[in-house]
Parts: C-alpha cells; sequence; structure tokens
C-alpha cells in the first residue's frame, strides 16, 4: 500500500515504511512529504501551508511527515534529520521530522543554519488549558500546527512572533486542533501526595456511554472479512501487542524506571501544580496497579493499564512543548499506543467521539479486533479501564484509578 497520491504532488507514492535513501530520493523532487496520516484532516491544506513556510525564507527546508521505523537512538528525530543532511541534494537546512504517527514526537531541526528554542517563544503565549480546574485541548496547536508553529519560529528566528501569530494555528485551519469528546466526571485535580482524600464522583455520561458503547460493540472483531486481512501499515504499531504478560510487565517497570529517572532531573518548579499533580498520580497509580497483579494472562488488562499510566507520566513529563494535556491512549487497544485520531463510533441511536490511533481510525469497525479481558472485549467489563476506555474517553484516568484503589483495598 502506498500514501495518499494527489496530482501535482510529488514524492507521494513512498511505500509503508520508506528508507532513508527513499525519503532523500523524494525529498529531491519535493521538499515537504506529509502523509494524511499526519494532515490533521487536511491534508492538501497541510502541505500548502508548509510550501508558504519554506517561501518565505532562503534557508532550505525539508519537511518530513510520514510514516517511518525511528531510530534506535536517544534522538531519533536528531539522528534522521542529521541522515537526511548527508545525502547528495540535501545539505543543510531546516529538518521538520515527525515519523510516529503514534505519538506526538515530531521536532524542528536544525543543522548549519539559526538555531531558536522555540518552547521559551510560546511558553507565556499558550493559554492555561487547565483554568476552572477542566482541561480543554481545543485551544492548543495540533500536532501539525505545532510543527508548522515551531518551523515559523525558527524561521522568524524568534522575532516578530507574539500573541497574534500564536492564536493563528491555534484557531485556525489546518493548524487548529480538531474537536474532541468531554468528559462530563467533574475532578479537581488535588494537592500532591492528597490522592487517597479524594471524594468519590458519579461518573455517569462518560461512564454510561462507554458501557453502551461496549454492547453496541460486542461483535466487532467478530466477523473477519478480507479487509481484515495485515496490511503495511500494521508494523507502525506498538510492538507492547504482542508481548506475554511476563514480557509486558518488564515493559511497565522499564518505563516506570525511566519517568523516575527523568523526575530526578527535575525541579519541582519546573512544572505547576496541575500538572505535577498528574505526573505523581499516574506514577502512583501504575505501581500501586503493579503491586496488585502477576503476570498471567487474566492479569494483561490490569498490566495495560499500568502501562498506559506509566506513559500518562511520561507524556506530562516532557517539557519540550510545553505539554499540559492528558495522554490519551487508542480507545480499541491502549497497546496501539497515542489516540492521535478521533473517529466516531455507534451508540444506541447516537454516536460516541473516542480517541483512537491512525490506524483503527480508517478501519471498518467489524474488521477491528479490541483488547480482550478474558473471552470478551475489555469495554463489557465493569471495570474502571470499561469506565474509562483506559483513558480514551476522560481526561482524568489516574485520578479514577486511584480512586478506585482506594474504594477496592
Amino acid at each position: 500500500m502506498t500514501a495518499e497520491g494527489d496530482a501535482g504532488v510529488l514524492g507521494t507514492g513512498l511505500p509503508y515504511p520508506p528508507t532513508p535513501t527513499e525519503v532523500a530520493e523524494a525529498l529531491r523532487a519535493d521538499p515537504v512529504l506529509v502523509d494524511p496520516m499526519f494532515g490533521n484532516g487536511a491534508t492538501q491544506a497541510v502541505r500548502d501551508g508548509f510550501r508558504e513556510l519554506v517561501g518565505q525564507t532562503e534557508h532550505q527546508v525539508f519537511v518530513v511527515m510520514v510514516p517511518m521505523p525511528p531510530s534506535a537512538g536517544d534522538d531519533p528525530e536528531r539522528d534522521l534529520a542529521l541522515l537526511l543532511s548527508s545525502q547528495e541534494g540535501l545539505g543543510d537546512g531546516y529538518y521538520v521530522i515527525d515519523v510516529d504517527p503514534g505519538h506526538t514526537s515530531g521536532e524542528v531541526v536544525a543543522i548549519g543554519v539559526p538555531d531558536t528554542p522555540v518552547y521559551g517563544t510560546v511558553e507565556g503565549l499558550a493559554p492555561d488549558t487547565y483554568a476552572n480546574g477542566t482541561y480543554d485541548g481545543s485551544l492548543l496547536p495540533s500536532d501539525a500546527g505545532n510543527l508548522a508553529m515551531a518551523l515559523d519560529i525558527q524561521l522568524r528566528e524568534g522575532e516578530g512572533f507574539g500573541q497574534d501569530e500564536y492564536d493563528v494555528y491555534a484557531r485556525t485551519s489546518p493548524w487548529a486542533s480538531p474537536p474532541r469528546w468531554e468528559s462530563s466526571y467533574d475532578h479537581q485535580p488535588p494537592d500532591p501526595g492528597a490522592y487517597w482524600a479524594f471524594g468519590t464522583m458519579a461518573f455517569v455520561v462518560a461512564a454510561g456511554a462507554t458501557w453502551v458503547l461496549a454492547r453496541q460493540a460486542a461483535t466487532w472483531g467478530a466477523r473477519p472479512t478480507l479487509a481484515d486481512r495485515p496490511v503495511p501499515e500494521q508494523r507502525l504499531r506498538d510492538q507492547s501487542t504482542t508481548l506475554s504478560p511476563v514480557a509486558l510487565r518488564a515493559r511497565v517497570e522499564e518505563e516506570l524506571d525511566a519517568v523516575a529517572e527523568q523526575r530526578a532531573t527535575l525541579d519541582r518548579g519546573a512544572f505547576d501544580e496541575a500538572r505535577w499533580a498528574r505526573i505523581d498520580a499516574s506514577d502512583e497509580a501504575a505501581r500501586l496497579v503493579l503491586a496488585r497483579v502477576d503476570a498471567r494472562d487474566r492479569d494483561v488488562p490490569d498490566l495495560v493499564g499500568a502501562l498506559v499510566l506509566a506513559r500518562s507520566a511520561s507524556f506530562a513529563l516532557e517539557n519540550a512543548r510545553g505539554r499540559n494535556a492528558p495522554y490519551r491512549p487508542c480507545f480499541f487497544d491502549p497497546r496501539h499506543g497515542r489516540g492521535v485520531k478521533r473517529r466516531r463510533v455507534p451508540v444506541a441511536d447516537t454516536s460516541l467521539d473516542v480517541a483512537c490511533c491512525s490506524i483503527c481510525a480508517r478501519r471498518e469497525l467489524a474488521t477491528i479486533a479490541p483488547l480482550r479481558d478474558g473471552r470478551r472485549p475489555y469495554y463489557e467489563r465493569d471495570t474502571v479501564w470499561a469506565r474509562t476506555g483506559y483513558g480514551a474517553v476522560v481526561d482524568d484516568l489516574p485520578f479514577q484509578v486511584l480512586d478506585h484503589l482506594r474504594e477496592t483495598r
């Protein structure tokens, strides 16, 4: 399968996944490569927006937003940029790199050109997304918008970029974030360390909607068709889907160790209290879940929950992009990675908007194989994971898990 082809735009016939050599060859024909998986629902407009930015500088700019395996190094975006810059016909310039549609991992890498810190420019421009105790990610640019904004700041060398410019990326198409699911769970972030003192709130709308969705979706994956045959894009999925329970538990422990190491390098003043509350709660909840389970087949749903919580803490610790958004996994199977796309699924006589990975966003519902809890899809069970969709339909997964553990200890 190849990426979307459209007349007049070269370089979109790359295979999944392309090699760096194939990407370099495509860049020599067209410096802007944006696969639809990164197009924010308006791929052509995103491509055109990057081309407009490219036309504003005398420096070379190369945009590589295509799915491909990242390097195994500590800085895969820079590794790829350096590799591409060494290829004939490319060289120094700004490299806009994002190769993982399952996670927000894009970066603008400056090689041999002025390198301006981006976060320092936007730190005071981004709105308080936790105003009134609730999170509103619609106030922030999308993933594509963040990369375009970072490139814009680099090309301006930080000059002339203010609130009006930020608002363009946060509020206008094609850079603004798409509509999102609003949870009805009214949870106030606690002071750090006070999680066990939470009062239990009645979770009505989101829980009820998830339950109805579970009943409606009970046959998902039960009717294999020709469309269910493996496709090359599936190689992009998080490899934790194939891990044994023992290996999955080891993966969670490894990611929690990485969280602990990263926390140890930060001063408490690095983030506001709401963000530290999310980090602390995610880490504590993950460790408490691990303490309650072993590594048997029946423990997989809880181990997946601990994995999501570990990634929630890691996601919140990534300060480079001023990240305050909660980590939201793929609703159908959280092991697929971050829910970077949204899709509507039938719920009785209406529908529900859920976060999901790029692959699940495109497949027919009947061909999606969801995470199972025993012999049934996890969302058919009466668990904290079913009520929250592992965080795919709520903003406060770690706090709800801690409340649940307090009630069941």
